[in-house]
């Protein structure tokens, strides 16, 4: 069996989709804990690396091949990450002017370390249902079963 995807070329199959949605996620928290056992800059940096390589495994290499095995282009997902974090993070706003508010409270968190600005409204539940949806679509949706622009079936060459 293959390691995870950290190339987001070609094309990938449902059940590798969820391999490599997963693993991942459990790989980096167990890398995490294990790292802060040890203190010092190289644990940190270390921490840092691993979640990373598997981080971007996870959330933009597997679901970009994933995306590419449905015949779409990556982007989709830059658009649904976009869209996921500002939903999620800024929340609802009554034009450009709040929006800009908003981000400018985000990078003061970034720098102090307060607590995180809440968001109001169900711009949290919008988030998630499109992280849900997409996580659903890109699970259970076959892919294209010829060769596309993206390479060949992958059902075909196991």
């Amino acid at each position: 069996m293959r390691g995870i995807v950290i190339d987001p070329r070609g094309r990938l199959r449902r059940s590798r989709f969820l391999w490599d949605l997963i693993m991942p996620n459990i790989l980096a928290g167990v890398a995490v804990v294990a790292l802060r056992m040890v203190d010092g800059p190289v644990a940190e940096l270390g921490i840092g690396a691993i979640a990373l390589l598997l981080l971007w495994s996870a959330n933009f290499a597997a679901p970009i091949t994933r995306l590419h095995d449905l015949g779409v282009s990556g982007w989709v997902h830059a658009v649904a990450v976009l869209a996921i974090f500002l939903f999620g993070t800024i929340g609802p706003v009554a034009g450009p002017g709040e929006a800009v508010d908003r981000l400018a409270a985000w990078v003061d968190v970034l720098r102090s370390g307060d607590d995180l600005p809440t968001v109001e409204g169900d711009s949290a539940r919008i988030a998630g249902l499109i992280a849900l949806i997409q996580i659903a679509v890109l699970a259970f949706v076959p892919g294209q079963s010829n060769a596309n622009r993206f390479g060949p079936n992958p059902k075909a060459e196991a």
